[in-house]
């Protein structure tokens, strides 16, 4: 509960990647001087039950430590609003809140040439980190700014340290340096990136047009295909209807030759004549339903058909093959029915097989 507290006080959620970067590490810099006024004040109740004899001291430091938390928690609550310069203006009240934290909370000499002139020090390297790498000179000017201003405002005898100075130009130097160096970092990774981004967008771009171009690829096969097989299907469906028109003239001349014939072995051999026009036939009602059913308009009639009918009628055509080798075919058994259509089992291949059979 503590962290995830602590992480939404930490990130910010701003569009900008190095506005968030800078956000962020002021956050950290403002809850750690936050830490840092705790325990101040923890020190300072301390010290007033150590030595009661000086409540004006103690009144002042209460109210530094006071003042700067409202600071920073003002500073926080800026660096959370998603707006450029709301960003900059946290940056800069927390950076000055640490240019007056030293000598709102000691001693004049200290802040010229003694302990509160080292935390002098911060502003100027957090400036170039939390606002622009340039700002540390800013505020390297600033912090001189202050020693000598407290200085020459208390008339201390005690000429400010220059060597201190110094220090604060080298500070911001190598501040500005490495910020500097950072952003330039940051913006070589996030060019690769955008480069590795870019490259990234190409390439399935370029899976996209070759998806396109397969995907027309195969319509175009598909609707190849499609009329090829209509194109077949059209010619069963004419080569059907012109078997039938001869066939059905043979099976009726077929039929008169039968009436008129006497002698019973023609009557047989013109019966199996008409047997073998029927295959012929139901072979082109096969084509013609073949051509139907490539157009979905295939129908079944389902009926009761006896089975020793349907082999009877199959072995008719081969009957008089097996006569002339002294072979009589006939079917016996309990008959059972089919329930099929009539046509279609008609058209159940046999011949070819008794025949070579019997051959």
């Amino acid at each position: 509960m503590i962290s995830t507290w602590l992480t939404r006080l930490i990130n910010v959620d701003v569009s900008d990647p190095d506005d968030a970067r800078r956000r962020t590490l002021l956050n950290i810099l403002v809850l750690a001087t936050l830490g840092c006024l705790v325990v101040g004040l923890g020190v300072t109740l301390a010290a007033q039950w150590m030595y009661p004899d000086e409540p004006g001291t103690w009144d002042t430091m209460y109210y530094a430590i006071g003042i700067a938390a409202v600071l920073c928690v003002i500073s926080l609550a800026l660096a959370h609003v998603n707006r450029l310069w709301a960003g900059l203006l946290a940056a800069t009240l927390y950076l000055l809140l640490l240019l007056a934290l030293a000598p709102g909370t000691d001693t004049p000499v200290e802040v010229v040439a003694g302990r509160s002139m080292v935390w002098l020090v911060i502003p100027v390297l957090a400036a170039s980190f939390v606002l622009r790498p340039w700002a540390s000179f800013v505020f390297f000017g600033a912090s001189c700014a202050v020693v000598a201003g407290v200085a020459m405002s208390e008339a201390i005898p005690i000429v400010p340290n220059m060597y201190g100075f110094l220090v604060f130009f080298a500070v911001a130097l190598v501040s500005w340096l490495a910020a500097r160096g950072l952003e330039r970092s940051i913006a070589e990774v996030r060019y690769q990136s955008d480069l590795r981004a870019a490259a990234e967008r190409a390439r399935l771009e370029m899976l996209q047009t070759q998806t396109v171009v397969l995907e027309t690829r195969v319509a175009e096969r598909t609707q190849e295909l499609i009329d090829q097989g209509q194109r077949q299907m059209r010619f069963l469906d004419a080569v059907s209807h012109d078997l039938r028109s001869p066939l059905q003239a043979i099976m009726i001349s077929l039929g008169t030759l039968q009436i008129e014939l006497v002698d019973q072995e023609l009557v047989d051999l013109v019966q199996n004549a008409l047997v073998a026009a029927e295959r012929l036939t139901s072979l082109a009602d096969s084509l013609l339903d073949l051509a139907k059913l490539g157009q979905g308009e295939i129908k079944v009639m389902l009926t009761d058909v006896p089975l020793l009918a349907v082999v009877d009628n199959g072995l008719t055509i081969v009957r008089p093959v097996a006569q002339e080798k002294n072979i009589v075919l006939t079917v016996t058994g309990d008959d059972v029915m089919l329930r099929a259509d009539v046509n279609q089992v008609k058209q159940i291949p046999t011949s070819n097989g008794f025949c070579g059979h019997c051959r």
